[in-house]
């Protein structure tokens, strides 16, 4: 009876560590691919921040990037001759394809003709061979979900201010031929 407990309980142990090598070999296959794809992003990063500074010049300096949607990619930056933050948002060349380059022309032209006290406006605008970019204020501050998470719900008024300045400014953008 001991004997056979024992031989039952060493091959449980070596089924577990067969299941446990193949657990870790695919724990280190995936760190593998996830280094292969950060390097990868990096090395893309590096290259789309080398044409930005050459788009650029000594105007700006790139100091992070904030993030990017569908078709661009958004960079908090230090204006050098005004000493202000702006935020910079560009339309790398593997998205510049056709109707991309399009729509984000047509971006950079409708946020030129937004005027309005809650509309961030464009400060400027510009091409470099292949990148197109443009640049507008940068607004400290904590986005409504970081709010919401740091503070909890907003109260009647200031939710009820906050939805009043947005309808403003849609009634505006809508009575400018905007559609959002």
């Amino acid at each position: 009876g001991f004997m056979l407990l024992t031989l039952m309980a060493l091959h449980r142990t070596q089924r577990e560590q067969a299941a446990l090598g193949e657990a870790h070999d695919a724990i280190a296959g995936r760190i593998a691919v996830e280094t292969q794809l950060h390097q990868e992003q990096q090395e893309r990063m590096a290259e789309l921040s080398d044409r930005l500074h050459a788009a650029l010049g000594d105007n700006y300096r790139i100091l992070r990037e904030l993030g990017g949607g569908g078709m661009s990619r958004v960079f908090l930056a230090e204006e050098a001759r005004l000493g202000r933050r702006v935020v910079i948002k560009v339309l790398p060349p593997d998205m510049a394809a056709g109707v991309n380059a399009e729509r984000f022309e047509r971006e950079i032209q409708l946020a030129a003709s937004l005027q309005h006290p809650h509309i961030v406006q464009l400060l400027t605008a510009g091409a470099n061979a292949d990148l197109a970019y443009y640049v507008m204020p940068f607004i400290d501050g904590p986005s409504l979900r970081q709010r919401l998470v740091a503070r909890g719900p907003i109260e009647t008024g200031e939710a009820l201010s906050i939805a009043s300045r947005v309808a403003d400014a849609l009634t505006y953008a809508h009575r400018m031929g905007v559609v959002h």
